[in-house]
């Protein structure tokens, strides 16, 4: 199981290879203003594989949400679903922003 301090770095060279100015934010923050494009993450569950009554393998899902004022993200998202475990879960509009939503085992 790796950490969400093993993840960051990949999330912010991913921003860095497409915009000069970007954010990369763990879970949603408070009282911050939020600089767009971004990568907002957090990790919503844990999932534990068992074998012969022993807990033997777990992996944490993180839901990572990218979120512009562009429609046009899909080299971000490509580089995103590169990863091992990453899969594209849904797009939305909000407050005339695109959000990407992909969940990644890590």
């Amino acid at each position: 199981m790796r950490s969400r301090k093993e993840l960051s770095p990949i999330l912010h060279s991913i921003m860095a290879s497409k915009y000069s100015k970007y954010g990369v934010y763990w879970q949603q923050p408070n009282n911050t203003k939020m600089v767009y494009p971004c990568i907002v993450y957090g990790m919503d569950t844990i999932n534990t594989n068992h074998a012969d009554d022993t807990a033997y393998r777990n992996m944490r899902l993180y839901t990572i949400t990218l979120i512009g004022k562009e429609p046009d993200n899909d080299d971000v998202i490509e580089q995103l679903l590169a990863l091992p475990y990453c899969s594209f879960d849904r797009r939305f509009i909000n407050d005339n922003l695109y959000h990407d939503v992909l969940n990644l085992y890590f």
